[in-house]
This record gives structure tokens, C-alpha cells and sequence, in this order.
């Protein structure tokens, strides 16, 4: 193989790398989205939920809600 087509192929490949990526980042973020929305959604139905904070105090779910993890 020359080394033009090595270069050609590598490119291909590091293309191919990149968009993979870009993929599984917007499938991560769709996810997160949904999570907080079931997370609003719990909230919501605890019974303890307050318009002016939009969550309870020392609400359990504080962590996924602000992107903190859980």
C-alpha cells in the first residue's frame, strides 16, 4: 500500500472515529434529557413539590435534576 493510500485510508478512519462519537454523544444527551423529565415528573407526584424551587427541599433526585450524576 503507498503511502498516500495509507494517509486516504487513516482519514477514512478517523472520520468514521469522529462521527461514531458525535452519535453516542447525542444519544447521551437525549438520554439525560429524558431522565430529567422523569425526574421532574417524580417530583412532581411527591407530593412535596414547590413551584418557587420546582423540587422539594432535600429532594433525592437534586443530583440527576442539576447534571451532578446520582
Amino acid at each position: 500500500m503507498t503511502e498516500e493510500k495509507t494517509m486516504e485510508s487513516m482519514k477514512a478512519m478517523l472520520n468514521e472515529h469522529s462521527e461514531t462519537i458525535r452519535k453516542l454523544k447525542d444519544v447521551l444527551t437525549t438520554r439525560e434529557n429524558e431522565l430529567r423529565s422523569c425526574v421532574n415528573e417524580l417530583c412532581f407526584r411527591c407530593g412535596n413539590y414547590r413551584e418557587d424551587n420546582m423540587a422539594c427541599v432535600g429532594c433525592r433526585w437534586d443530583a440527576i435534576r442539576n447534571g451532578d450524576g446520582g
